[in-house]
């Protein structure tokens, strides 16, 4: 008898706990735990939907299919000794590498080491590249790149063109005509 007595005293005192201020219902789980839950799931829905926008919007660097290939060194021809005057007096195409280099070299007296360090980075990338992939190449911040690229652009020594939200950092022109009248 004591026992029933017991047992149902505690099924009564049971709907009489309060769960920080509030009588506990038979929820599976409290409500503030419910939101601290759906917080997370849409806090990692966000971040899911700013990377897919971001890695859709970037653009993208391919590779040519050739670069990998080598190609032979060509091999000298001195069979006739007139034929080498010959092709001495037939000017050689300049290639665009070696016209960046000359570039660099005429206005390296100029720059400071920082301008000197974007410059090599823009003529390695073949002579123009995006300004967003400058600071990853140059160790610079974002801001510090774009005052080096303004201060170039005033010198002369790089030209810029926008592109989306960035702009394509270009060897100038000027520069380069100049290299192949020097």
């Amino acid at each position: 008898m004591m026992i029933k007595n017991l047992v149902a005293d505690s099924l009564l005192w049971l709907p009489s706990l309060t769960y920080r201020g509030t009588e506990l219902q038979m929820m599976p789980m409290p409500m503030t735990d419910m939101w601290v839950w759906l917080l997370l799931i849409a806090a990692i829905v966000i971040v899911g939907v700013t990377l897919a926008v971001y890695f859709s919007t970037r653009p993208r660097q391919i590779a040519s299919p050739t670069a990998h290939v080598q190609t032979p060194p060509p091999t000298p021809i001195a069979e006739n000794p007139n034929t080498a005057t010959i092709a001495e007096e037939v000017e050689k195409p300049v290639t665009k590498s070696a016209q960046l280099k000359r570039a660099l070299e005429i206005v390296r007296p100029t720059i400071n080491d920082d301008e000197r360090r974007v410059v090599n980075e823009i003529v390695k990338a073949g002579g123009e590249i995006l300004q967003s992939d400058l600071p990853e190449r140059t160790d610079f911040s974002k801001a510090t790149v774009s005052k080096l690229i303004k201060s170039l652009e005033t010198m002369g020594v790089v030209s810029r063109e926008k592109h989306k939200w960035t702009y394509w950092v270009k060897i100038s022109e000027k520069l380069i005509s100049r290299t192949k009248n020097a």
